[in-house]
């Protein structure tokens, strides 16, 4: 049985450097948009009093803002870019930020049903997708298409 040279073991050491420098993070976000529930046309939004909310989208504020992949019908993290929390949630329905950790509940995939249809934002953890209340409030639930609550213009 032949021992692997030197050379060889440094040129993998070097390979592995080189990917491990190149490569982008599963996490990394690359496009920063809002989310406005279809339903009541308030974007999703973070406070430190109140968690998340739905609020008009023209208040400027920084905390409507997210970031995420940017790519449809994928899994992605929503990082709030004001607090840099991330949008997780529980088997019991509950939605809060909480600092990002990678987990599957802080994994969202968005689903676009149709072409150039609102998408669903539904939890990659629990199965449910994301929908606002009428008191504005953000839960999940069974995922349902006809839902205009659990669905979510991009912008």
């Amino acid at each position: 049985m032949r021992r692997p040279t030197r050379k060889a073991f440094a040129a993998l050491i070097a390979a592995v450097g080189l990917a491990l420098l190149t490569s982008t993070p599963a996490s990394a976000a690359d496009t920063t948009s809002r989310f406005a529930n279809y339903r009541y046309g308030d974007c999703l939004r973070e406070s430190s009093e109140s968690g998340l909310k739905g609020d008009r989208c023209t208040t400027g504020r920084g905390s409507l803002l997210w970031q995420w992949n940017g790519r449809l019908n994928t899994n992605t993290t929503l990082k709030n870019n004001f607090w840099g929390r991330c949008l997780d949630s529980n088997d019991r329905g509950d939605v809060y930020p909480l600092r990002c950790n990678g987990g599957s509940y802080q994994k969202w995939r968005t689903v676009q049903p149709a072409a150039r249809s609102a998408v669903m934002l539904q939890s990659v953890g629990t199965g449910r997708c994301l929908y606002q209340q009428d008191d504005g409030y953000y839960r999940t639930a069974r995922c349902d298409r006809g839902a205009q609550n659990q669905r979510f213009t991009i912008g």
